[in-house]
């Protein structure tokens, strides 16, 4: 009962801060195409180029199924300009929601979803390293379909994901992927069904996993939190457990990111009576937790999300999201804020627009980039892949 009054107290006063609009570049077209480009996924390399993956059923793509969607890639090199989009799948199926990642020796990885050939949903997984191209599809597929994948890089360069299986009945799993070996048997994570939003999985210098996602403990429990599960150097599974505090958790993602220091964090959006608040909770490396933060200084009216995190070459959080405020005609501008130390530092408006699941990323200098999907033509459905960098 405590929380939850601070927690009112201080949206009270987030509704009257004020917010200032970003000096950032002007957003660049990626995708400009006629048809619908969504769900971007974005990496960072060590020399600065920025790369981003996206779901897209542009017109002409359909091979025998008019709502056919295929991944594409583009990169962006540090002071060159972007790419043109290439095709990764090619085939006849849906290929949805794809997630990139960059290793140390900048080579990228990328999964999606996808119903091809045989209309199961099935995992991709895909390789490119540093000028070569993209390596032929893994399958990853079982007597489930599989969905949602999400995937991070360890020091060692094994790859490990994260998925669903079920369709409201949801469970979470978890493999490996090692140069020398391949694929490891799945793991469940969540083995009881449950309402479940999206995983996250990431890697921490020490070598530990950590997993977490949004919804409820069992189909029957009408109440949503943030759990988090964790998995020691070459340990077990430890049990998993909430992280938030409310059961008012909004259904959107939680979004998480693992600092130099291996120390994990967390924000989600959070949700008391008509109030909305982005939340943000830290684990240390040494397994403590420290209070959960209502984000108050940077949060508007009602956030939307999902929400992006990512941590710079200084351990400096960087996240975007869209947030209701006054005075903005679409009402829901893309908005960025980081946090260097105890608190996060004031919302800034990077962009009047519509976003959808944006992206930041941050480069080897702590250059900040974002990508987000936004209307270009309403009526038609039509969006495209924007990209802009904010400013420092």
């Amino acid at each position: 009962m405590q929380y939850l009054l601070v927690l009112v107290s201080l949206l009270t006063v987030a509704s009257v801060c004020c917010h200032r609009v970003d000096p950032s570049s002007v957003p660049e077209n990626v995708s400009n195409n006629a048809g619908c480009s969504e769900d971007v996924s974005m990496a960072v390399d060590s020399k600065g180029t920025v790369h981003l993956v996206w779901t897209d059923n542009t017109p002409g793509l359909e091979q025998g199924h008019r709502s056919n969607q295929e991944i594409f890639y583009a990169c962006k090199p540090d002071g060159d300009t972007w790419s043109s989009p290439v095709n990764l799948t090619r085939n006849v199926g849906a290929s949805r929601f794809p997630c990139l990642v960059v290793d140390r020796e900048d080579r990228l990885h990328a999964v999606w979803q996808d119903c091809s050939p045989a209309g199961h949903w099935a995992i991709f997984y895909v390789s490119k390293s540093l000028g070569a191209e993209w390596s032929v599809p893994e399958t990853l597929s079982g007597a489930e379909g599989r969905y949602r994948p999400w995937i991070a890089v360890d020091s060692a360069v094994d790859v490990h994901l994260v998925w669903l299986t079920g369709s409201y009945d949801y469970r979470i799993w978890y493999a490996t992927r090692s140069q020398s070996s391949g694929w490891s048997a799945p793991v469940a994570v969540l083995p009881k069904p449950s309402f479940v939003l999206t995983p996250v999985i990431a890697c921490d210098r020490q070598g530990g996993m950590h997993v977490a996602w949004s919804g409820s403990d069992s189909l029957d429990d009408v109440r949503h939190y943030v759990y988090y599960r964790y998995k020691a150097p070459g340990g077990c599974w430890l049990p998993w457990q909430p992280i938030s505090l409310t059961g008012y958790v909004a259904t959107s993602d939680v979004a998480m990111a693992v600092d130099h220091n291996s120390n994990a964090h967390f924000v989600w959006i959070d949700n008391y009576k008509e109030h909305g608040c982005v939340t943000y909770r830290e684990r240390y490396a040494d397994g403590t937790w420290s209070d959960v933060m209502p984000c108050s200084t940077i949060t508007g009216g009602l956030p939307g999300g999902p929400l992006s995190l990512a941590v710079g070459p200084d351990d400096r959080l960087h996240m975007v999201w869209s947030d209701v405020l006054a005075g903005y005609a679409k009402t829901n501008p893309l908005c960025y804020a980081s946090k260097a130390g105890a608190s996060w530092w004031e919302r800034r408006v990077l962009t009047d627009c519509l976003p959808n699941y944006p992206a930041v990323g941050v480069g080897p200098q702590g250059d900040v980039h974002v990508a987000y999907d936004d209307y270009v033509d309403v009526n038609t459905g039509n969006t495209d892949i924007f990209y802009l960098q904010a400013k420092n």
